[in-house]
C-alpha cells in the first residue's frame, strides 16, 4: 500500500506564511495532508502519521527526526550546521537575512516536492 506524502507545519508562526501557502501551491501536484496538532502525544501521533514533515526549527522539528522522518527544515537566526535534525533525509533552508518569514513559498514547496519525489524513488 503506498501512503500519500505529506507535509506538516507545527507550531506555525504567523510570520511563517510559507507553511500554508507551500499546501495550497502543492495542492494537487502531491498527495498532501497537513496536520496541526496540540498535545504531545496528538503532535507525535501526526509526525508518524508523515511521510516528509515542513516544520521551523524548535521541537516538532526534532521529534520527526526522532521518529525517523524526512524533513524541510526552516531556519531563521537559529545556526543549521548546530541544529539540523540528524540522521533523516532532510532539506534546510535558511533565508540570508536570517528571517525565516523571508523563506518563499516557491522554496519551501520546492524543497518538499524535491524530497518527495526522493523517498518515492529510493
Amino acid at each position: 500500500m503506498t501512503r500519500a506524502p505529506c507535509c506538516y507545519g507545527f507550531p506555525a508562526p504567523p510570520t511563517i506564511r510559507a507553511i500554508p501557502a507551500t499546501t495550497t501551491r502543492l495542492a494537487g501536484k502531491s498527495p498532501l495532508v497537513a496536520y496541526r496538532a496540540g498535545p504531545l502525544p496528538e503532535l507525535i501521533g501526526a509526525l508518524a502519521a508523515c511521510d516528509v514533515v515542513v516544520t521551523p526549527d524548535g521541537g516538532a522539528l526534532h521529534l520527526a527526526a526522532g521518529v525517523g522522518k524526512p524533513v524541510v527544515a526552516l531556519f531563521g537566526d537559529a545556526a543549521p550546521d548546530r541544529w539540523r535534525p540528524w540522521g533523516v533525509p532532510q532539506r534546510v533552508l535558511q533565508p540570508s537575512s536570517h528571517d525565516v518569514a523571508d523563506l518563499s513559498t516557491a522554496e519551501v514547496a520546492d524543497a518538499c516536492s524535491n524530497l518527495i519525489r526522493e523517498e518515492i524513488h529510493v
